[in-house]
């Protein structure tokens, strides 16, 4: 709707308003009656019928806006007859039917009689404008050249060039109006000023980009065309992508305080039986610090890597019995403990989450039990420390776990897995269902007290994150997402949206913000 349309609605509801609350050039006003004493303020236009200064009588009926002579000329009709009356000396040329001449007292009728949007009548917007002749220019908008911020820069309130009864801040004159913004990239800025820098922005773009993870300093790892592709933060909000070539496909890369670690796949690559725990034909290896790439676990049936501070760990499996394993920075490789343990979290506060089996695992009928293990990360021994009871769903045994300082997490159930709570200071009670109903999940990321997980039966695949603190769900990401295909940390979140083969990041707010 053009400035011109939008007064002109205005107008009719408006008129009646303006004679109610008083015009610059009106008999009755807030100190004075008037002669008729029907407190109705009246336009002198001198036409010889109302004298300077006086009033039509008391017979003119209340609520109208504009009355000459006794009679009330609201009707744009009427109004217009009378204009055209006036003579040669009072001129309508923007066709209003007000008239731009001096008469009466010396108050003009018609401020600007190029602009029909511009009267006594009209309202008064944010224009830069005098729209209702009243000698005063915007104001109903005392907020105007206050400082304020955009796009994370200083900048001053101005009249909003897309909504003309409001204000927006623009660090630039005219940043309010939307068609002028660019698109979200890693740079920084909040380029389109929405109030969050760098949200889905576009850090890499390959033809198959899969797994990615996130390095406590700021790096992301992540299978770029079934190599291992690094990208490292520029300083700007901008990443350097760094392909490391490797003589075979890579998956499943993770990163921690130690450094990153993945699988190097032979033919047979990774399948995750019913009632089993995936297994990969592959070697691991591992990078840490400046050092070159180095293998810590040759060919086998082995689990995704997790990086701790000092060590890295990984379930191995011989025949259908999967083993815990680690291997420290001082280049030793120990079993952890005896019994059928697989996927491990990385150790925190000393200790990890893992699943322990009974077999057989292979039949489809085990059941699996989230267990707390004792990992000392010097040369202490090395135990169970407590198994954890699930609810007794009937739906299958214990899916993938995680955990963060101050929860633990992981999933029950195998067709429509549910995940389960706990606080990691109160582990063997406590527990909670965060979400509503059970469906279809990815495996649970707990990083402080945010739970993230991606919900694949949503369209597109929808990216959720639970505050465990305050219960408060929030909409992270939608996309053509996989299960494996994000990761979380303590400040983003990255995911791959296989639509357009990107990597994109978002920043997280603290909770609570």
């Amino acid at each position: 709707m053009s400035t011109s349309d939008l007064r002109t609605t205005l107008l009719s509801g408006l008129v009646a308003l303006a004679g109610l609350t008083g015009l610059t050039g009106c008999a009755d006003s807030a100190d004075s009656a008037g002669a008729d004493g029907d407190m109705f303020t009246e336009y002198d236009f001198g036409t010889g019928d109302v004298g300077p200064g006086g009033d039509v009588g008391p017979d003119v009926e209340p609520g109208c806006g504009f009355a000459v002579g006794g009679r009330c000329l609201d009707d744009p009709d009427d109004r217009c007859a009378w204009a055209a009356g006036l003579g040669p000396d009072c001129s309508d040329l923007d066709g209003d039917c007000f008239p731009d001449c001096v008469v009466g007292d010396g108050a003009p009728i018609d401020c600007d009689d190029t602009r029909a949007d511009v009267n006594p009548a009209a309202v008064e917007l944010c224009t830069g404008y005098d729209d209702d002749c009243d000698g005063r220019v915007d104001e109903d908008y005392p907020t105007l050249g206050a400082e304020c911020f955009a796009c994370e820069q200083p900048g001053k309130f101005e009249c909003a060039v897309d909504a003309l009864d409001g204000v927006a801040c623009s660090a630039l004159p005219g940043q309010s109006e939307p068609a002028v913004f660019e698109p979200e990239t890693c740079n920084g800025v909040d380029d389109d000023c929405d109030g969050a820098v760098d949200e889905r922005c576009a850090i890499d773009a390959g033809l198959a980009l899969a797994m990615p993870a996130l390095c406590p300093d700021g790096r992301i790892a992540l299978v770029r065309d079934g190599a291992l592709a690094i990208a490292t933060p520029s300083g700007t909000g901008a990443y350097d992508v760094e392909v490391v070539p490797r003589d075979a496909p890579v998956a499943h890369p993770h990163c921690g305080p130690a450094g990153i670690a993945w699988l190097e796949l032979g033919e047979a690559g990774c399948s995750t039986p019913v009632g089993g725990p995936t297994r990969c034909a592959a070697e691991i290896w591992a990078a840490f610090g400046d050092a070159p790439p180095l293998l810590i676990a040759s060919y086998g049936s082995l689990g995704p890597p997790v990086v701790g501070v000092d060590a890295v760990y990984w379930h191995s499996i011989a025949g259908d019995m999967p083993s815990l394993v680690k291997h420290t920075l001082g280049g030793e490789t120990a079993q952890l403990l005896d019994g059928a343990v697989s996927d491990p979290t990385p150790p925190v506060d000393g200790w990890m989450l893992a699943r322990e089996w009974f077999p057989p695992i292979d039949g489809g009928v085990a059941t699996a039990k989230a267990a707390l293990i004792e990992v000392e990360v010097d040369e202490g021994e090395i135990g169970r420390r407590a198994t954890l009871s699930s609810p007794g769903s009937g739906a299958g045994g214990v899916g993938a776990v995680a955990r963060s300082a101050d929860w633990l997490a992981w999933l029950i159930g195998d067709a429509s897995p549910d995940i389960w709570v706990l606080r990691a200071d109160t582990p063997r009670s406590g527990g909670f269902f965060p979400l509503s109903t059970p469906g279809e999940r990815s495996r649970p990321h707990v990083v402080g007290e945010r739970l993230v997980w991606l919900d694949p039966t949503d369209t597109p695949p929808t990216l959720r994150a639970f505050d465990l603190g305050t219960g408060v769900e929030q909409v992270l990401a939608t996309g053509q997402i996989e299960l494996d295909g994000f990761a979380v940390g303590a400040d983003a979140v990255v995911w791959v949206d296989e639509a357009d083969g990107t990597l994109r990041r978002r920043g997280l707010a603290p909770i609570g913000q």
